[in-house]
């Protein structure tokens, strides 16, 4: 008799302690799927809010930094007219094949550029005649953008978050911060900041980024 009844409370004890363990795990399942809910929203919120990460430099030579162009030439620097809407520096690759348009807009000190252009000198004859030339062969901006790349390495590099536009028959993604709101913007005083990547048969060509003109 003593012996059936220690069975049967055992029988209990592990009924009971079944229930428990079912109780716990369907918990932590229950907390574990809030947590990832939560966590997804939060990234979710926060990737709406960030278009992209920024390019600040190409080879060294930084935007709204004058003293950095010595990391690109220790030659002297005059911006010319006509060249773009602004006063702009031409620099040439190495190899005569790439260029890089430094525009600086009118009243900042000189050698303070605000927009970077690259491109292929073979799509603007006549740069070369007033451009400086600089030890590098390719123009690189900070994030490793350059021309060359193909469609699928841009977005790998700069993400999804782009608008698409023909110009001229040629695709243009076009990639903006401009929410006033963000510190970026704040930071900075200016009121937009672009990439406009220009592709040929999903090749990029042409790349120009930095600030709208205030």
């Amino acid at each position: 008799m003593m012996v059936e009844m220690g069975k049967k409370y055992r029988m209990l004890v592990n009924r009971i302690l079944l229930f428990n363990l079912f109780l716990l795990l369907s918990c932590n399942e229950k907390s574990n799927s809030k947590i990832e809910k939560e966590t997804t929203l939060i990234r979710d919120t926060i990737e709406s809010k960030i278009n992209i990460q920024p390019d600040l430099a190409v080879n060294g030579l930084k935007l709204l930094d004058e003293s950095s162009v010595r990391n690109i030439t220790s030659k002297k620097l005059q911006a010319k007219d006509f060249i773009r809407a602004h006063p702009a520096v031409v620099f040439l690759s190495n190899d005569n094949i790439q260029y890089l348009i430094a525009s600086q807009y009118e009243g900042d000190i000189a050698n303070y550029f605000s927009l970077f252009e690259m491109g292929y000198l073979r799509d603007q004859p006549g740069l070369d005649s007033v451009g400086v030339k600089i030890q590098y062969n390719d123009f690189i901006s900070d994030s490793g953008l350059k021309l060359g790349m193909n469609l699928n390495q841009l977005i790998e590099l700069k993400g999804k978050r782009y608008k698409e536009y023909s110009e001229h028959g040629v695709k243009v993604l076009s990639y903006t911060i401009d929410n006033p709101d963000s510190p970026f913007i704040r930071e900075t005083g200016l009121p937009l900041y672009f990439i406009n990547v220009s592709l040929k048969n999903n090749k990029v060509f042409k790349i120009i980024f930095g600030f709208e003109y205030p």
